[in-house]
């Protein structure tokens, strides 16, 4: 059997490439469990295969776990180089959008058109993109794009008139709902979705800001005193009231986002969460942004136990103000319910770091920790959750969970350096997935401090400094992770990107031919090759390791593209 952080035998790397057909296979098959399973097979084979996490990345986001299909794509993408397929970029960008970071998504799907100005994924879903920012004459122009590239969609004229909705051209709107509802065949519309586009074909055909603007001059000044009405109420905690007097406004201007706000907040406050979320939802189609509707609608669905969307609420949160302690804190808790404990543990000593005397945070940070195994710093935290002041509903749950701590602790072996490590290493793996390498670079050094044997803890911290183009330093711990097991493949071929990225071709060069005595059939070893012959103009050999890596297949169709197109450019200076 392989041991942990040695690179794939030939014969397993051979047992991934069978894995990955049969997750493609599930894939098209609209098994989208049975291609998981397939895809997490093939990265237990083979770690550093970025088509698997790629592909595990999408059957994520079919599951609904868009955080983890997010941290799928970032290490396909890291893993991958410079033979990352468009779809991959395009998918992270889905993501994101996902996700309500749109700017984020944009330079994804900008960076696919830049290399393929015709990609229609990229164009369809930048139009997408710029539409949720409201740029609507620009996403007409990709969406007419798309159109005219093919092939169309039902989802491309749905979007397209909503656009045109938008931009008050209600009549192109209608054509464009008209010919999505028209649509047959395997890109139409679900009968779901058909009913849903029937409504908004309905409110295009009455214009929603004409709807507005119908509304009478006195009708809307009578709306507005019922609503600052309903704000002097809310601050003084008669939600019941406020919520009354949000209901006399709408009744005046049944567009008035803000009402739908405000009364969504006072259904939050009195525990009636699927009354708020349906007015948040209102308030968002109305046209209402802001921390202060994802803020409150995230807690409503937390309220719910719909951790995943209540998770995507806080994250919009915290695109838009960064340093908001709460709604760290309550993504936090919910990562806690969904049973991501390394990532919830991030969330919640940020949040700490920030207010030392947030509660609910030290309440949850204790259940995180127990779960590790790290029983003492459970304890200090459910004790100063009790000491600070719980709400009287988690009171007696607090010490319950600190009275199991304390038996756990008594029970479980003292923590041991590699036990603490490994705690150390799970939460710079979490951070180091999130983007925030800085954060996770100082895990992996509490990580090494306490267990310098362990030679993944080096590769863990030599991948932080590649990703911060600290190349030189990167290269050290690699020689440090190869210097306790000469075997760790991985450690070896991310050596050979960092000493490539300094400029030391020959060094990297060794690199790789030592990897490949490893693994013959590293297609990535192969292509990093390459790039390095490129670099020093010996095209003829650069081309060799090309052609054996298209030989030996399994690419996806998108990168093998990519390849060839790079074989012929190098082919021609080496016709010179």
């Amino acid at each position: 059997a392989r041991q942990p952080g040695r690179g794939p035998t030939p014969e397993a790397s051979a047992q991934a490439l069978a894995r990955l057909q049969a997750a493609a296979a599930a894939f098209s098959a609209g098994r989208v469990d049975e291609a998981h399973a397939a895809y997490e097979e093939v990265i237990e084979l083979d770690p550093a295969n970025p088509t698997a996490f790629g592909g595990r990345g999408v059957s994520r986001v079919y599951q609904n776990r868009l955080v983890e299909a997010l941290a799928d794509y970032d290490l396909g993408i890291e893993l991958g180089q410079r033979g990352v397929p468009a779809g991959l970029y395009v998918n992270r960008g889905l993501c994101l959008g996902r996700l309500g970071r749109h700017a984020a998504a944009l330079a994804d799907f900008e960076r696919v058109l830049g290399l393929e100005p015709e990609h229609v994924g990229a164009l369809s879903s930048r139009a997408h993109c710029l539409a949720q920012l409201e740029r609507h004459e620009e996403a007409l122009a990709d969406f007419d794009a798309a159109l005219r590239l093919g092939p169309p969609s039902a989802t491309l004229h749905v979007n397209r008139g909503t656009s045109l909705a938008a931009l008050g051209r209600c009549e192109e709107a209608l054509a464009d709902y008209d010919a999505a509802l028209a649509w047959r065949g395997a890109s139409g519309l679900s009968p779901a979705q058909a009913d849903a586009l029937r409504g908004f074909r309905e409110i295009a055909r009455g214009d929603a800001i004409a709807l507005r603007r119908a509304v009478s001059t006195r009708a809307r000044e009578a709306a507005l005193e019922r609503l600052l009405a309903a704000n002097r109420q809310f601050e003084r905690e008669r939600f019941e009231d406020a919520r009354a007097s949000c209901d006399e406004a709408l009744r005046q201007d049944p567009g008035r986002g803000e009402a739908y706000l405000l009364r969504g907040i006072c259904q939050l406050r009195l525990g009636r969460y699927s009354e708020a979320v349906e007015d948040l939802n209102r308030a968002r189609l109305l046209g209402v942004e802001g921390v202060k509707l994802y803020s409150n609608r995230g807690q409503a669905l937390a309220s719910l136990a719909a951790h995943a969307a209540a998770t995507l609420d806080f994250s919009r949160v915290l695109e838009l103000e960064p340093g908001n302690t709460e709604a760290r804190a309550l993504r936090g808790i919910s990562k806690v319910a969904l049973a991501d404990p390394g990532s919830a543990l991030v969330d919640l000593e940020v949040a700490l770091a920030e207010d030392p005397g947030h509660t609910t945070a030290h309440l949850f940070r204790g259940v995180t920790l127990a779960d590790f195994g790290r029983y003492a710093e459970a304890l200090e935290d459910y004790d100063a959750a009790l000491a600070l002041g719980l709400p009287p509903e988690q009171v007696e749950v607090a010490r319950t969970q600190r009275d199991q701590a304390e038996l756990a602790r008594a029970k479980a072996e003292p923590p041991t350096p590699g036990s603490r490590a490994l705690g150390y290493a799970t939460e710079g793996g979490a951070l180091f997935a999130g983007g925030r390498y800085e954060e996770a670079l100082a895990q992996f050094d509490r990580a090494l401090a306490e267990d310098p044997d362990d030679p993944m803890h080096s590769l863990r911290r030599g991948a932080c400094k590649v990703a911060l183009q600290r190349f030189g330093e990167a290269v050290v711990d690699f020689d440090r992770a190869l210097a306790l097991e000469p075997a760790l493949v991985v450690a070896r071929t991310n050596r050979a990107l960092a000493r490539l990225n300094l400029g030391r071709f020959d060094e990297a060069l060794a690199d790789y031919a030592e990897v490949l005595e490893f693994e013959p059939r590293s297609v990535n070893a192969l292509m990093g090759r390459a790039s390095c012959l490129a670099r020093q103009e010996k095209f003829s050999e650069a081309v060799g390791d090309l052609d054996r890596a298209l030989a030996l297949g399994g690419l996806p169709e998108g990168v093998a593209e990519q390849v060839r197109r790079q074989r012929e450019r190098w082919a021609a200076e080496a016709a010179r």
